[in-house]
C-alpha cells in the first residue's frame, strides 16, 4: 500500500506543482502564449488514458499496466527537465499526463483486489486523502523549489520515486491478467478521445468567453456525434473499454454521479479556501496549508468511519450518511460571513472534508462492488473520469459565477479593478494597496467567493435530495 500512497503522492504532486514554477519556466523557455497547454495538454491527456488502463489492466493484469504507466511518466520526466522551449515541454507534460492517468484508477483497482469490503474503504480513502493534500502542498513545495534551487528539479525528482515504485510493484504485486483472449477496442479509444476532447476544448472556450459561437457549435457537434458513435459501439464489441453493461444498473450508476458531485465540490477547498483566508482574513500562504492538512485529517477520518460502518450498516445507508454530513457542512459554508472567525471556518471545513471523506471512498467501494471481477479496473477508470470531469465543470461553473459576481461589485465600487483584486489576494503585494480602498476592496471578494459557496451548496442540495428520493424508490 506504501507503494501506491507514494504512486498517487508523486503523480499528484507532478499535476499541481508547475503553476508555481510556470513564470519561472516562462522566464527560460518563452512561450508565453502556449503555457495554458502545459497545464491543459496534462489534463486532458491523463483523462483519455485513464479509461484505456482501466480496461488494459483487466485484460493485461494490474502489475503490467501499473509499470507501463510508471514508466512514460518517469520518461516524459525525464525529457521535461532537458526541454529547451516550451513547445517540447508541453510535448513532455502531454506524455507525463498519459503516464501519470494510470496511478488513480489502477490504484483502487488493486485495492479492490485486495481488500475486503469494509478494509478497501479505509485505503481508498486513505489514498484520497493523500491526493487532496498535495494540492495545497504542490505550490509551497514548488515555491521553495524554484527560490532555492531550479525549476528543472521539480521534474528530475520524480525520476528516482518513479524507479523505486516501479521495483517495489515488480517485487511485491501478483501479476492475473483476466482473459488469456481479447479483442483490443481501438475504435473504441478513438471515439472516447474525441469525445473527451472535443468536451474540454468547449469548456475552456467558454472559460473565457461565455458567447457560444460557430467554434463552440462545431466541436459540441463533434463531441455529440463521437459521443453516440462511442455508445453504440462499446454496445456492439466484444471487449469495450466501458461496458454498457454497467450503466443498466442505478447502484453503478449513482455513486458515479455522487463522485462527480462531491469532487466538484471539493474544488472549492483548492482555489476559493486560499483566496479566502488570505484575501478576506489576510493570513499567510502557510495558514492555508495548515487549514487543509486538518480538513485532510478529517477526509482521513471519514474514510476509517466508513470501513468501521460498513460492518454494521449497509452501504447505501453509508452513503446516506456522508451527503448528509457533507450538505450540513455546505449550508454552513452558504451562510459563512465576513466576521466569520477562523475557528469556525476550521469547523465548517473539517466538517465538509468528513462528508467528502465518506462520500468518495463510498462511491468508489460501492462502483467496484456492483460489477463484476472481470470489468473492476474498468467501472474504477470511469469513476475516476467521473470525479475528473466533475472537478472540471464545477470549476468553469465556479470561475464563471465569481467573474461575473466580481465585474458587478466592480463596476459599483470606485477605483476598484481586478488588477488590485489581485493584488489583495496575494499576501506578498497588499501592501501596495491604499489602505482605505482595503475594506471595499474586501467586500468585493466577499460578494464573489460567497456566491460560489451558495452555488455550490445549492448543487450539494440538490444532489442529496436526488439520493434520497432515488432510495426511497427503491431503484437501489
Amino acid at each position: 500500500m506504501i507503494t501506491l500512497f507514494l504512486a498517487t503522492f508523486i503523480s499528484s504532486i507532478e499535476s499541481n506543482i508547475i503553476s508555481t514554477a510556470m513564470p519561472t519556466i516562462i522566464g527560460d523557455l518563452h512561450g508565453v502564449d502556449i503555457m495554458n497547454w502545459a497545464f491543459s495538454g496534462f489534463l486532458l491527456a491523463g483523462l483519455i488514458a485513464t479509461p484505456v488502463y482501466g480496461k488494459l489492466s483487466d485484460l493485461l493484469g494490474r502489475k503490467f499496466v501499473f509499470i507501463t504507466g510508471i514508466l512514460i511518466f518517469i520518461i516524459a520526466s525525464l525529457w521535461i527537465s532537458l526541454s529547451s522551449s516550451m513547445g517540447m515541454l508541453v510535448l513532455g507534460r502531454v506524455i507525463q499526463g498519459i503516464g501519470a492517468g494510470v496511478v488513480m484508477p489502477i490504484s483502487y483497482a488493486i485495492i479492490a483486489d485486495t481488500y475486503e469490503f469494509h478494509k478497501r474503504a479505509q485505503m481508498i480513502g486513505l489514498n484520497g486523502a493523500i491526493w487532496s493534500f498535495t494540492f495545497i502542498l504542490s505550490p509551497l513545495l514548488g515555491g521553495f523549489i524554484v527560490d532555492h534551487f531550479n525549476w528543472r528539479i521539480i521534474f528530475i525528482i520524480a525520476i528516482p520515486i518513479g524507479i523505486i515504485i516501479m521495483i517495489l510493484i515488480q517485487i511485491f504485486l501478483d501479476n492475473h491478467p483476466t482473459k488469456k483472449k481479447y479483442h483490443f477496442d481501438y475504435l473504441g479509444i478513438i471515439l472516447i478521445s474525441i469525445s473527451l476532447l472535443s468536451f474540454m476544448i468547449i469548456l475552456q472556450m467558454l472559460s473565457r468567453n461565455l458567447v457560444i459561437d460557430a467554434q463552440i457549435a462545431t466541436y459540441f457537434m463533434i463531441d455529440t456525434i463521437s459521443t453516440l458513435l462511442f455508445i453504440r459501439h462499446e454496445h456492439l464489441t466484444s471487449d469495450p473499454i466501458v461496458p454498457t453493461s454497467m450503466f443498466g444498473n442505478h447502484q453503478f450508476v449513482l455513486p458515479n454521479v455522487l463522485s462527480f458531485m462531491t469532487s466538484g465540490f471539493l474544488m472549492l477547498f483548492n482555489i476559493y479556501l486560499p483566496e479566502w483566508i488570505q484575501g478576506l482574513l489576510g493570513l499567510s500562504a502557510s495558514s492555508v496549508g495548515i487549514i487543509i492538512l486538518i480538513g485532510s485529517i478529517f477526509w482521513i477520518l471519514g474514510s476509517f468511519m466508513t470501513g468501521w460502518l460498513l460492518k454494521i450498516l449497509r452501504s447505501k445507508f453509508v452513503a446516506g450518511i456522508g451527503i448528509i454530513v457533507l450538505t450540513a457542512g455546505a449550508i454552513l459554508l452558504a451562510f459563512m460571513n465576513q466576521n466569520t472567525s477562523i475557528l469556525w471556518l476550521i469547523i465548517i471545513i473539517s466538517i465538509c472534508e468528513l462528508g467528502i471523506g465518506i462520500v468518495i471512498t463510498m462511491s468508489t467501494t460501492i462502483v467496484q462492488s456492483k460489477v463484476h471481477t472481470d470489468n473492476i479496473g474498468a467501472a474504477t477508470s470511469f469513476n475516476t473520469v467521473s470525479k475528473t470531469l466533475g472537478q472540471v465543470v464545477m470549476t468553469l461553473l465556479f470561475g464563471i459565477v465569481s467573474n461575473i459576481s466580481m465585474k458587478i461589485k466592480i463596476v459599483q465600487t470606485p477605483k476598484s479593478s481586478f488588477k488590485i483584486m489581485n493584488q489583495l489576494i496575494n499576501p506578498r503585494k497588499i501592501h501596495l494597496i491604499n489602505p482605505k480602498l482595503i475594506p471595499n476592496l474586501r467586500a468585493i471578494l466577499y460578494f464573489a467567493i460567497h456566491n460560489v459557496f451558495i452555488m455550490a451548496s445549492f448543487l450539494i442540495i440538490l444532489t442529496c435530495i436526488f439520493y434520497f428520493i432515488d432510495q426511497r424508490k427503491g431503484l437501489n
